[in-house]
């Protein structure tokens, strides 16, 4: 089995909120992708990770992000030597393919032919959870 997961999004109601907060510790999150947030102490996408992995050999897992974020993707990644991470080719809000459209692109590019899991980057658009 392989995962997918979806994170090519550019966050801007988040990016909003964010600039808008009173607290320092919220507005110093601007710019992190929203899998990349911290929670309780660790990146969200960490979690996932290992739970897909459940203490058994990794899987092959597939971040799609896009040119802005690709970077600290990587960056993050280089814990995790079975984590792919691709770019959508976006490089703002407007230009974004969408879900379908990105799980396609990994879908061809790494030729898969397995079966597939694939999940939403982060689907809450409340930071109220990171305080």
């Amino acid at each position: 089995m392989k995962a997918v997961i979806l994170a090519a999004g550019y966050g801007t109601r988040l990016l909003k909120d964010l600039q808008g907060a009173d607290e320092q510790h919220l507005q110093d999150l601007t710019g992190t992708p929203k899998p990349l947030l911290p929670i309780a102490g660790f990146p969200l996408i960490s979690y996932w990770i290992e739970a897909l992995r459940g203490g058994q050999d990794p899987i092959d897992i597939f971040i799609i992000t896009n040119e802005l974020y690709q970077g600290k993707f990587k960056d993050w990644a280089k814990n995790y030597p079975f984590v792919t991470v691709i770019s959508d080719g976006t490089s703002t809000n407007e230009e974004r393919l969408g879900a379908v459209s990105c799980l396609q692109l990994i879908i061809e590019a790494f030729s898969i032919d397995d079966s597939l899991m694939v999940i939403g980057g982060f689907l809450a658009a409340d930071f109220d959870c990171f305080l």
